[in-house]
């Protein structure tokens, strides 16, 4: 092999290069190796985690109004945590039964350093109500789509409910478990209690108050420490394991004495019984009762790793623990599909696009071992992209998968440039190696200077903070690390393997023949015309972009922040007006579901075939859905979708396919209006107006109120006449207690045996 004669300069890379090609080799090997094993490494998902530091406190309070809940719980949380380092955004919404704070803090916030100070800002609110649970922190936010959604059935169609306690308690945790899964809504079903009817009265008759009776089950709900006993040289510990484990205990339980000092029981006066809580929301799947699951995931996990999790989990159960009750649990929705569709669809393009460029190089350059040698870029360059993704902690999903195909084209430019003049140095007659050397060597300059150009576009949108910076890293991540991968491989690779692959030629032997050489003499014939004119150049460069601009505006497609995607799923909320109960949402529930199940597997009126559907929901806010037969016409069913959950009085219904981008269910392409104030009326009567300009101004638009453009649920007020309590010696609070008892059944306290979860005791009349 003809040594380099060039003296030493930056071109020693080039040289070593060249002279050791195994070296080059090897690295090339190992590039190919890491960067494999990081493709099987790297999580799989859809998109990009467009990751905002979010935090969520939910304070259940079990029949509380939405006035109490703001009034009693999320104003003294609201001013307790209204100084936490780092927090933009603080949202609350007060709900019947719950209290729902949503924190949102600056881009890069540690979130679990943040979790810690909402901790301990929490402990500074001095009091909550007596029937209040603690508040749970959370940094796992259900506001991005579900992972998967599955729903517990029977196959018969009966009632499900009673099985949510159940549910909670025995399958959810086993989800939990799954690595990958954040959190889980459950939806559907009747919580298990324990009822103390009591006899209103008997209770009289032996002057006994409802008070009273609270408090004596209260007390004997819970088990009493003794402190500790030195007996010899042992130490003791002490208790009093008064608290019942099951329902019949409590009827044992001393609630007063009669007038000769006879024990009066609880049975005296009460019957004590299993039971369930009345409904708070329904759900159904396919026009049958049914429990629904939400799943949501961790940040940064393998969608496809944890969803095969999950439908392992779920055939488990199905089989182990449902089917022996009669019931079935199914996987209706999750993202493995789509995912698997949309990477596969990326990678194929991705290929195409390699090989259609090696075609064009074989066409150009008509030699097969050139060809092959630029070819080695394109592996080299999208395996090394891998390996620096992996490193930098991204993800593979349709963003950077679709900015490693765009880099495919890009990375052979270096290449082509470096061959190109290689074989200009073998055209005069010079060795194969040395022509490697000296061609490289000429331009590298030239490629650096292209490569740090085409990089320093893309580099600032990595450290871009916001949500776009989060949406488009993965590309300007990909096409970088692409680009400055193909930089190496042209003045290291390219010389070290043309050294080798590439035969000596004589001098005038030109590499291109045929339609390269056509293409060249025609290209030269053309420019040598322009130059030969400066009007000539500057009418062509004046047509170019004059002919570029109208093309631009011609073409120019619809502007969009964000494309929609084509998942097969469409998603409906229904607004239904304040005070709905769950039993006039479990009416509009059937009829919805019996308008899906007409079109379920019947394609006619416009309407395509449905093959799945669910509805579910609160007085609040309902959800529900469909999932078409054909994944290619499930955008036409979002007009029937709309149209099934409208058609009941007084509701608000929308309906949209679910968004590619989306943060929150029906979302991705939307524009929200905040509106805030003090004065509630004000702030409502404000935005009915702004709706209905919308409306008007956007035709086709759809508005909806985040809540409900309504001042809230209707209400009964009890008001206590004071003489007369007074009279009585009845408190303002055991009035209330008794109100409640009557109305809902008042929470007592818990019982379950010791190591078991515990249900509610509720004091109902």
């Amino acid at each position: 092999m003809a040594e380099p004669t060039e003296p030493t300069s930056p071109g020693d890379l080039v040289r070593t290069a060249v002279q050791r090609p195994v070296t080059v080799l090897v690295g090339v090997v190992l590039v190919i190796m890491f960067g494999a094993l990081s493709i099987a490494d790297l999580p799989i998902q859809l998109t990009p985690d467009v990751t905002v530091p979010t935090m969520t406190i939910n304070t259940r309070w079990p029949g509380a109004s939405p006035q109490e809940v703001e009034a009693e719980i999320l104003e003294e949380q609201e001013d307790a945590l209204k100084a936490v380092p780092g927090l933009v955004k603080m949202e609350s919404e007060a709900r019947p039964d719950e209290a729902r704070l949503t924190l949102e803090f600056e881009v890069g916030t540690d979130l679990d350093e943040a979790l810690v100070r909402v901790s301990n800002r929490l402990t500074q609110v001095p009091d909550y109500p007596a029937a209040a649970r603690e508040p749970v922190v959370s940094a796992a936010s259900n506001s991005g789509p579900p992972l998967a959604v599955i729903t517990i059935r029977s196959p018969t169609g009966e009632p499900v409910g009673q099985y949510r306690t159940w549910v909670e308690q025995e399958i959810i945790p086993r989800l939990e478990r799954i690595p990958g899964v954040a959190s889980i809504m459950h939806l559907g079903g009747r919580d298990s209690r324990i009822h103390v009817d009591f006899d209103m009265a008997a209770l009289a008759s032996r002057r006994i108050t409802v008070q009273q009776v609270a408090a004596r089950i209260g007390a004997e709900l819970r088990d009493v420490s003794g402190g500790d006993l030195d007996i010899g040289k042992r130490r003791y510990l002490v208790r009093t394991p008064v608290a019942p484990e099951v329902p019949q205990q409590l009827e044992r339980i001393v609630i007063g004495a009669g007038p000769e000092g006879t024990p009066i029981l609880l049975g005296d006066v009460a019957t004590v019984r299993p039971g369930l809580r009345d409904a708070t929301d329904v759900a159904f799947s396919d026009d049958r009762p049914s429990m629904v699951l939400l799943l949501f995931r961790e940040a940064g996990t393998n969608v496809l790793e944890v969803s095969q999790e999950v439908r392992e989990v779920v055939a488990e159960l199905d089989q182990t623990r449902f089917a022996p009750e009669g019931l079935e649990m199914e996987l209706v929705s999750d993202q493995v599909g789509y995912i698997t569709g949309a990477l596969e669809l990326v990678r194929s393009n991705l290929l195409i696009g390699a090989a259609l460029a090696i075609v064009v190089l074989l066409l150009f350059l008509r030699s097969i071992a050139a060809s092959a040698v630029i070819s080695v870029a394109i592996p080299v360059c999208v395996l090394g992209t891998a390996l620096g993704m992996a490193l930098m902690g991204r993800t593979i999903n349709v963003v950077s998968l679709a900015g490693t195909a765009f880099a495919v084209g890009m990375v052979v430019d270096n290449s082509i440039v470096a061959l190109e003049n290689i074989d200009t140095w073998r055209s005069r007659g010079v060795g194969a190696a040395e022509a490697a050397y000296r061609g490289v060597k000429e331009v590298w300059g030239a490629l650096l200077a292209s490569t740090v150009t085409t990089a320093a576009v893309f580099l600032p949108i990595i450290g871009w903070q916001d949500e776009v910076g989060e949406l488009l890293r993965d590309v300007a991540v990909s096409i970088a690390l692409a680009v400055g991968v193909s930089l190496l491989v042209s003045v290291l690779v390219i010389p070290s393997f043309s050294a080798k692959l590439l035969r000596s030629r004589a001098a005038g032997d030109a590499a291109t023949g045929g339609l390269g050489a056509a293409v060249r003499r025609g290209i030269g014939r053309q420019v040598g015309w322009l130059v030969r004119s400066w009007w000539r150049g500057l009418l062509v460069a004046t047509a170019a972009v004059a002919g570029a601009v109208v093309l631009a505006v011609a073409l120019l497609p619809a502007m969009e922040y964000l494309p929609t995607g084509n998942r097969n799923l469409i998603f409906g909320i229904l607004l239904p007006p304040p005070g709905y109960s769950p039993a006039e949402l479990d009416d509009i529930g059937r009829d919805v579901q019996g308008q899906m199940a007409a079109h379920t597997g019947v394609d006619e009126g416009g309407v395509p075939a449905i093959e799945r559907s669910f509805f579910v929901g609160s007085p609040n806010q309902v959800i529900f859905g469909v999932i078409a037969e054909q994944d290619e016409r499930v955008g036409e069913l979002v007009p029937f979708v709309r149209q099934a959950g409208g058609q009941a009085p007084g509701t608000f219904a929308f309906a949209s396919q679910a968004s590619l981008f989306g943060r929150q269910i029906g979302s991705g392409r939307a524009v929200e209006v905040e509106i805030s104030g003090s004065d509630l009326a004000a702030v409502i009567g404000l935005g009915g107006r702004l709706m209905g300009a919308i409306s008007q101004a956007v035709p086709g638009a759809q508005v909806r109120p985040i809540p409900s453009l309504d001042l809230g649920a209707p209400e009964l007020h009890a008001i206590p006449r004071r003489d007369d309590t007074a009279g009585l010696g009845v408190s303002g609070a055991e009035l209330g207690l008794v109100v409640d008892a009557y109305v809902d059944g008042a929470i007592v306290g818990e019982l379950g045996p010791q190591g078991e979860p515990k249900i509610d005791v509720a004091l109902r009349a």
